[in-house]
């Protein structure tokens, strides 16, 4: 999954247990440019954001999410100075930052993982559906006119779609064109 600078990722999920877990990430070993999407373990959405390793970036939201129910989160990186966390099509209050924001993000040739960590501990105990990845820093007007329906595929700006209804085994097959 090739894209650099602003970037915006966005999956339905539906947790159900206290456990830290991965949502979706590009992470790298050793320093790197990378990001991941977790939901933490009380129940907060939590993102990573590094570049060469020198600058790391965490936020995490206050907003505790309900066991047992179908949620849509969303990390938008704007490459001009921001990150916001959506949790079901609105912004979230931020309970926790640290850290320098990286100015950019290159993950060429990084694989994106959903459900677990590079390493795969981290396993999200529960479902995620709808995974989307954008090179472009969505609105939130974008984020909730489609956030409820199934895409073409052929949006503009989007890099991966996994509906996580195609493919077999442990693969998925990215619908977006």
């Amino acid at each position: 999954l090739d894209f650099t600078g602003s970037f915006t990722a966005e999956a339905w999920f539906y947790k159900q247990s206290n456990n830290f877990g991965v949502l979706a990430s590009q992470w790298t070993h050793g320093a790197g440019k990378r990001w991941e999407f977790d939901v933490t373990g009380g129940g907060q959405l939590k993102a990573h954001i590094s570049d060469n390793g020198n600058n790391n970036f965490i936020i995490q939201t206050v907003e505790t999410i309900s066991l047992n129910e179908w949620h849509h989160a969303v990390l938008v990186f704007d490459a001009g100075g921001s990150v916001i966390i959506y949790l079901d099509g609105e912004i979230t209050s931020l309970g926790y930052q640290s850290g320098t924001l990286p100015t950019s993000v290159n993950n060429v040739s990084k694989d994106l993982i959903i459900g677990q960590s590079l390493w795969g501990g981290n396993k999200f105990k529960g479902a995620i559906d709808e995974v989307r990845i954008w090179n472009v820093a969505r609105t939130q007007s974008e984020i909730q006119a489609n956030m409820n329906d199934a895409l073409t595929g052929s949006e503009s700006g989007l890099v991966a779609y996994y509906k996580m209804s195609d493919g077999s085994g442990t693969s998925l097959a990215d619908s977006s064109s």
